[in-house]
């Protein structure tokens, strides 16, 4: 489903013709009562204001206004959208013969679009297609075939078929493979069309004309690549409808046949503009009446229906009232919605094809999905053995840790005299080498710090003992002399063994909080292996989950 999309419509002015400018006694001073730009019609002089989604100036030629209009809808039709109409509307003289069929000089929307057509379908390697062509006539509310000869013409009755789709029941449909040949069937039909002479316009369409094209289009099976298409067709309807001008009798001059023509194609427009007034309504859902024209019920499905719709209103600067009777009708119409789709036709062998095609694809996303599920299962192992090797490390470290605080005092307040030694003292295992060098030469520090301190008191005690009173001979104050000195070169020595113990000390400090640091680190690291492998769980079990709800 596409969704519901606005019908598209824009405004075209064309420029002043002959008559009226024979209508003054020269060009400049021919009245113009509107004025335009790129989006908005405005009255000059007066309150009327109206705004649509294009309004083509006078200087803008047609291929300017299918190009920005009409061909995003005929692309539509080529890619399947079931139908897509264009239709030109206005009052008599206005230009929509000349916009929808064009000029020697000047090709019109309908010839554009039958190039674009074979030129995309050219594009299109992938894809075959049929085309066929009609094209009809709307006279005195008489719907006749304009690709037979007159001779064979007969009225035509519109029926509706099982799906509740309008159509013309023994409607000449001529299958064509060339732009030329569609011209030809075109140039054909337009000899049968009923134009007349009237004051307001010397070639008069008289009669409304649907130019349709029937669009099959189908994938093309390539045998080399071993996949067979499902063969479904798609059938879109590309409608090109040139509209009689609406038009009044005392400016026209018509009477006896012409009379009875204006009066008919008056209605029919007039039931256009009620149906799409109908459909714009706030209200919505109240019945929509397309049966009182036969017009509106060859239309139906362009009218708020399963369609794309583009209206190209026509108007001339010059007159006022038929110029804002075109200008309401585009107004009521902008507001119009439609829901377009594309229209594929399986038949059983089709629609069997199809489904194969989706259980061999169904069958290779199974095994995308498990060869998906086994990688999944392989970086799961990989991530457990690594949180693994991971808690091992952290308990190594751990380990270490643990039996470098047994060794060392981290205290800020730490003093060498509070280092007590043991008599048996404990290696530590599992410490690098390099770290148990360090300690070992730490505790030697101690060892021979203490050592000198013990000596110094022993030496210390020894003088007080050999003289306690102070007194001794010339011989026993140079020994005594001698002692002092030993003794403050010992105490030297111990403090400096004392400062190079604090160094050492304060290393294994650092050494130790980088230990820590790096424990720390071990336990982020294990924290995000276990969020992976919850992660990993969860992906697991959302792909088992969808492969339950494919099956």
């Amino acid at each position: 489903m596409a969704g519901e999309s606005a019908v598209k419509v824009c405004v075209r002015v064309r420029p002043l013709i002959q008559r009226e400018e024979a209508e003054v006694s020269n060009v400049e001073s021919v009245p113009i009562y509107w004025k335009t730009d790129q989006q908005t019609v405005y009255q000059v002089d007066g309150p009327k204001t109206f705004s649509f989604d294009r309004v083509f100036n006078v200087n803008e030629s047609t291929s300017q206004v299918y190009d920005e209009v009409a061909k995003p809808l005929v692309i539509s039709a080529i890619k399947g959208y079931n139908v897509g109409t264009i239709f030109a509307y206005g009052q008599t003289s206005s230009g929509k013969t000349f916009t929808m069929m064009g000029s020697n000089e000047s090709l019109g929307v309908i010839p554009l679009a039958i190039h674009d057509i074979f030129e995309t379908i050219a594009q299109s390697q992938n894809m075959e297609f049929l085309l066929r062509v009609s094209y009809m006539e709307i006279y005195n509310e008489t719907v006749t075939d304009l690709l037979v000869d007159s001779t064979k013409r007969k009225p035509l009755e519109i029926r509706e078929g099982i799906n509740r789709t309008v159509y013309v029941a023994d409607l000449t449909e001529e299958v064509v493979v060339s732009a030329s040949q569609v011209l030809e069937w075109i140039k054909k039909g337009e000899k049968n069309r009923h134009y007349g002479d009237t004051k307001m316009n010397q070639r008069s369409s008289r009669s409304h004309t649907i130019f349709r094209m029937i669009l099959e289009s189908r994938e093309r099976s390539d045998p080399s690549s071993g996949e067979i298409a499902d063969q479904a067709v798609m059938v879109s309807h590309l409608n090109l409808v040139d509209l009689a001008g609406s038009e009044r009798a005392s400016q026209t001059g018509a009477e006896g046949l012409r009379l009875k023509e204006g009066c008919n194609i008056n209605r029919s427009l007039f039931t256009l503009g009620q149906v799409i007034k109908k459909l714009t309504d706030g209200n919505g859902g109240g019945f929509t009446n397309y049966r009182d024209s036969k017009l509106t019920r060859i239309l139906q499905n362009s009218l708020g229906g399963n369609a794309k719709t583009v209206i190209i209103c026509t108007i001339t600067p010059a007159t006022v009232e038929e110029t804002l009777s075109t200008l309401q009708f585009a107004s009521t119409a902008k507001h119009m919605k439609n829901d377009p789709h594309v229209n594929e036709v399986l038949d059983d062998g089709a629609l069997m094809r199809r489904y194969r095609n989706e259980i061999v694809d169904l069958k290779r996303r199974l095994e995308e999905v498990s060869s998906e599920t086994r990688m999944q299962a392989t970086e799961k192992e990989v991530l457990a053995q690594l949180l693994q090797e991971k808690d091992q490390l952290q308990k190594e470290q751990e380990d270490r840790i643990r039996n470098l605080t047994k060794i060392v005092i981290t205290s800020s307040s730490f003093a060498i005299n509070d280092v007590k030694i043991r008599s048996k003292r404990r290696m530590t295992w599992g410490l690098e080498e390099e770290l148990q060098k360090k300690i070992r030469e730490t505790w030697e520090a101690v060892e021979k710090q203490n050592a000198a301190e013990k000596r110094v008191s022993e030496l210390e005690e020894a003088l007080k003992a050999q003289d306690p009173r102070g007194e001794g001979s010339h011989v026993e104050g140079c020994r005594e002399a001698l002692c002092k000195m030993a003794i403050s070169s010992l105490k030297e020595i111990t403090n400096i063994d004392q400062e190079e113990l604090s160094a050492k000390l304060n290393l294994l400090k650092e050494e130790l909080d980088a230990l820590w640091k790096e424990k720390e680190g071990l336990q982020q690291e294990k924290v995000r292996l276990q969020q992976e492998i919850i992660e990993k769980e969860e992906q697991h079990e959302f792909n088992i989950l969808e492969q339950e709800v494919h099956k």
